[in-house]
């Protein structure tokens, strides 16, 4: 797992276990994550976050809707945004970027779309969400 805050975590885990979205947890994620928080919180209301289930073998794949394309993210550890390599990866002035965050809230929440597809596709999709 990537360098994730204790108080993020706890933050994800709270809104996991009661279900929602409280004012605190919101007041809280807001502080830590500002702008990228809005960002976050917007796109888990507009449904941008799609999990993928490849049948048989159950592998999951988590795709986040971002402004200008979207994005493959591995929930608490990658995304193939530049914001994620830039802040996290080499400047760490962050621990997620908004996709990250977007990814954990749906979960948590169950706000997510879901899609199942055949694992002959997992490559391809593979090799489409990771070029360049």
């Amino acid at each position: 797992m990537l360098n994730i805050g204790k108080e993020s975590l706890r933050l994800i885990m709270e809104i996991r276990k009661r279900g929602e979205l409280s004012s605190e947890v919101h007041s809280e994620l807001s502080r830590l994550y500002g702008n990228r928080y809005s960002e976050a919180l917007r796109t888990v209301m507009e449904w941008g976050v799609i999990k993928i289930r490849f049948i048989p073998s159950l592998r999951v794949m988590w795709i986040v809707r971002g402004t200008r394309k979207d994005h493959l993210t591995i929930p608490l550890i990658y995304c193939s945004c530049e914001d994620f390599y830039l802040n996290v990866v080499v400047r760490r002035s962050v621990d997620m970027c908004h996709h990250l965050l977007a990814q954990a809230i749906a979960e948590a929440l169950g706000r997510f779309k879901s899609v199942e597809m055949p694992d002959e596709l997992f490559i391809r999709f593979l090799r489409e969400w990771l070029s360049p």
